[in-house]
């Protein structure tokens, strides 16, 4: 049976720069639009502001868990999962390398609530009712692998969004290219 990995950067690697929020001009952008698991038909040009400078990751989470990868991590993950992830070009502040937004595609209803720990919803007391029903917190994420479509490497989890999927076979793939940056939480 597949595993799966909730994919993050690693915050330890020495010297390691961390990316902010994307600006695009005068326009704001909501980083969100990149972590709903769907298709982003439309943006503006981006740059990525660079809150601590230092060694520029190949795997990068940037404001709000954008992920923001290298020619290189892009070409892994291109190889890897085809039409699951969406290439975004965007700009890092004072780089003159291309950067990506690795924009996962699709978002699976997965999360098992049994083996999940710190799980609560918001419901209509939260006066947020535009998030009634999706996760307000999960501390410690596990996910039923029965319920993730055979063959998908890089998704988000529906309702909880924060959380991007990796594959064991895209663990293993990012891992032979030795990237600089990815850090994978078993779920």
């Amino acid at each position: 049976m597949t595993e799966y990995f909730d994919l993050w950067d690693d915050m330890q690697v020495p010297g390691r720069s961390v990316l902010g929020a994307p600006v695009g001009g005068d326009s704001w952008i909501d980083p969100s639009q990149f972590a709903r698991g769907q298709l982003v038909e439309r943006w503006i040009p981006m740059t990525f502001e660079v809150d601590l400078a230092g060694l520029m990751l190949d795997y990068n989470r940037a404001h709000m868990g954008v992920p923001v990868v290298t020619r290189r991590t892009a070409d892994v993950l291109e190889r890897t999962c085809g039409d699951q992830v969406q290439f975004i070009e965007v700009a890092v502040a004072g780089q003159s390398e291309r950067f990506f937004i690795a924009n996962a595609l699709q978002a699976v209803e997965c999360v098992d609530e049994q083996r999940s720990q710190g799980v609560s919803l918001w419901t209509e007391a939260d006066g947020q009712p535009a998030k009634i029903g999706r996760y307000r917190s999960v501390d410690l994420l596990k996910i039923d692998p029965t319920r993730v479509p055979q063959g998908l490497d890089f998704f988000r989890v529906a309702r909880w969004t924060v959380a991007l999927i990796a594959s064991d076979r895209l663990k293993r793939a990012m891992e032979d290219a030795k990237l600089i940056g990815p850090k994978f939480i078993p779920v």
